[in-house]
């Protein structure tokens, strides 16, 4: 299968043309400062966004509703679509989680601190800021792949 560094990168390959798709600009990926990583840094009007990308990969996920997907034969095929839209397409069941599930406390504390000496490196004052998570699960049916996404905004750092 992939490895998480892979499904890393496939998943922040598809949240990219989402975020294109839906009127934000990437202005970096993969913003390293001391301890943290942020995997997409864009902005929509005039506020700057901190995302978060998260994958799984989930091969026979049924019962799904409220989805908006994006059929492919691979899920590392670049030309993948995003489609519009904010959609809840995860469901509870047995033996699934939702990608969003391993954004926790911690590693917003560690994109705080990123955040901090982007805005500092960067010189930005007086822009507002949101840190976003996007939640994308693919999973194969009838031979193709899948790619669920699902935008959370304005995640909240405690």
């Amino acid at each position: 299968m992939y490895t998480n560094r892979e499904l890393g990168a496939i998943g922040e390959r598809i949240a990219e043309r989402w975020l294109v798709q839906n009127d934000y600009y990437v202005i970096e990926k993969n913003f390293y400062a001391k301890g943290s990583e942020i995997d997409i840094i864009a902005t929509k009007e005039d506020s700057i966004h901190f995302i978060e990308v998260k994958t799984v990969i989930h091969e026979t996920f049924k019962n799904r509703q409220n989805v908006i997907h994006e059929t492919k034969k691979d899920p590392k095929n670049t030309n993948l679509k995003a489609k519009s839209g904010k959609i809840d397409v995860i469901h509870e069941t047995k033996g699934f989680y939702r990608p969003e599930d391993k954004v926790d406390v911690f590693k917003l504390r560690r994109m705080k601190w990123g955040i901090r000496q982007y805005l500092y490196l960067k010189d930005i004052k007086d822009m507002p800021i949101f840190i976003d998570v996007i939640a994308i699960v693919l999973y194969k049916k009838e031979g193709n792949w899948i790619a669920d996404v699902k935008c959370i905004d304005n995640v909240i750092i405690e």
